[in-house]
This record gives structure tokens, sequence and C-alpha cells, in this order.
């Protein structure tokens, strides 16, 4: 099936398409707006530093980290995480809250960031007073101590500069979808399943989609299109005139399923009237071969048969199965109407 074929498939589908578009539509805009809580996040920041140079940043770093991660929020489900910044801000570690409000974001952001702080300088202060300690027993603190052993192979590491500085959140940004995005994503998810739907309708059903999908089915009878009312009748009546070489007595009209061949037999009898040329032919409407084979007779004895096709309403396999019937039969097929 073309690209062409599948836009008019959906054109024609478009109830069922549009059903499921706005279906899943309206469920997003349900869903993110009424039963999905809104969530913000607010972000701040804590700077590690040691001016001396003396401990080492990703080591500064490492604590603060760690630091966030003991903090347990007194109330709330907060979602709290932590990275460190790479390159020239690989000395900032940034303390990311998801709160339910914004308000409540940004409180617990900014909390989170002064506990850490303030529990890092405290970590590095007690080191720095074990190294002062150990030096003042000991100016050569070496095994034997029960001293942690960094500070036994690092004596004269300095811990008295370490520095850190909080940067509170001033405002709290909407996390996550929110409405707009999610029921956008809906609008999306819904024009998926549409057009799997779509294909999957095509595929079971193999409806008849176009004139070129008939053509080659049988032989070398022509397939004209002709309008639901019978517009293009005069045409048909032409081309089977042309297609016989004795003048036409009886044409047979045999739907596939779905067609209605009364409009186009009351057009052909018309156009055949208006030939003076010719006797006025017997219009034969029989009932499909899917449904009875009461026109079987009719069909056999017509000088030719025209088989109407209900475009998006029969399959090719009814088709199919309609003109091997026809075959088998010893019909003769003067045409087939593609019924639009």
């Amino acid at each position: 099936m073309t690209a062409m074929e599948l836009l008019a498939a959906a054109k024609h589908y478009w109830k069922m398409c549009t059903a499921i578009v706005v279906t899943c539509t309206l469920a997003a805009a349900c869903v993110f707006g009424f039963v999905l809580k809104p969530q913000y996040e607010a972000t701040s920041s804590i700077i590690a530093m040691d001016p001396s140079g003396s401990v080492s940043t990703t080591t500064l770093t490492t604590v603060v980290n760690d630091c966030v991660a003991q903090y347990d929020p007194a109330e709330g489900d907060s979602s709290i995480a932590s990275s460190v910044g790479t390159g020239a801000r690989s000395q900032i570690v940034s303390i990311t809250v998801e709160e339910s409000s914004p308000e409540e974001a940004v409180r617990v952001a900014n909390q989170a960031a002064q506990y850490a702080a303030e529990e890092a300088q405290d970590y590095f202060a007690s080191l720095e007073e074990r190294r002062q300690k150990a030096l003042v027993e000991d100016n050569s603190v070496v095994g034997g101590s029960d001293e942690p052993l960094f500070i036994q192979q690092q004596n004269e590491q300095s811990y008295a500069f370490c520095d850190f500085i909080v940067k509170d959140a001033t405002r709290a940004s909407a996390a996550g979808m929110g409405v707009a995005k999610g029921t956008a994503t809906g609008f999306l998810f819904g024009s998926c399943v549409a057009l799997c739907a779509l294909v999957a309708r095509l595929i079971r059903r193999t409806p008849v989609a176009s004139k070129s999908s008939l053509e080659g089915m049988v032989g070398c009878a022509p397939v004209l299109q002709v309008t639901e009312n019978g517009g293009g009748g005069d045409r048909l009546w032409a081309m089977l005139e042309f297609g016989v070489d004795a003048p036409i007595s009886s044409v047979a009209l045999l739907p596939v399923d779905k067609a209605n061949t009364e409009p186009l037999s009351n057009v052909l009898a018309a156009a055949a009237r208006s030939d003076r040329q010719v006797p006025t032919p017997t219009f034969v409407a029989c009932p499909a071969w899917c449904q009875s084979s009461a026109g079987a007779v009719s069909l056999h004895n017509a000088d030719t048969t025209v088989v109407c096709v209900k475009r998006w309403e029969d399959s090719m396999r009814d088709v199919a199965a309609t003109l091997n019937e026809l075959s088998y039969m010893k019909a003769s097929i003067g045409a087939i109407a593609l019924i639009d």
C-alpha cells in the first residue's frame, strides 16, 4: 500500500482515527491534570574549597555528597539528589529537590544544603582537631597510633582551611511533563495508536482502496470508477458497447457484497435508451454472490456482466472470490465498476 492510499484510508476511516486520538488526548489531559500531583523542582548548591590546596576537590565533594545522602527531611516525601559538576564546576555540588509545592521544594533544598555544608565543615574540623592533637603528642605520627591511617600517613596535611559556601535556591520550576506536555504526549500517542489501528484494519480486511488495486485482476476487463449515484455510467455503457462484437441484449450487474447497483443500473439504462442504433438491452441486478446464488442463471445467460465493487467496503478477497466464481460459470465480464 502506497502512502497516498494510506492517506486515503485515513480520510475514509476518519471517524475511527479521530475517536482514538481524541480519547487518548483527553485521557492524558485528565491524568496529568487531576490524577498525578504536579511536582516542582528546586536546586541549591554548595561550593567546596580548600584555598591552601591541602585537601583535594574530589575529597571535599565526596564528603559533601555523603552528607547530603544522610539528610532526612522531617516531613513530606521529598526526592533529593546531589551531583558534582565537571570541569570548571568540579567544586560545586548541586542539590536538587522535587516536591509537590514550589515553596516546599525551595525550603527543603536550602535546608539540605545548609545541613550538608555544616556536617562537612564539622567533619573536617574534627579531622583537623585530631591532627593537631596527634602532632602535639608525637610530631612524627607513625605506626602503633590508634589514629586513622590517612592521618598517620599525612600528618602534615591541614584541614583548617576547608570551607563550604551555600548558594540557596530562590525559586522552583515545574518538574516532569505537566498538563501541557502530558496532553501533547497523549495526542502523539493517540496518533500512533490510530495509525497502528488503521494499518491493522487494512491488513485484516484488505479493502479495495483504489482503481489500480483492481486492474489486472481479471484479464483484459477494464476498471472504471463511478459515483454512488451512478455518475460515470454513460461512459461505462460506451465501454461495454465497444467491448463486444454483437449488439448487447442483456447486462447483468453483480455486486461483490456492499455495492448498491440500482443507481448504476438506471444510468446504464438511460444511456442505452439514448443510443438509437441498438435496441435497449435488459439490465438484471443480481444479488451478491456471497449472499445468494439465485442470479447464477442470469449471470450465465447475460451477454456481459458488470462486477460492482464498493470502494473501502468490499475486500480484495471477496473480489477475487467473485471473479473466480464468474470464471467457473464461464460468465462474460465486460467491466469492473468501482463505486466510490
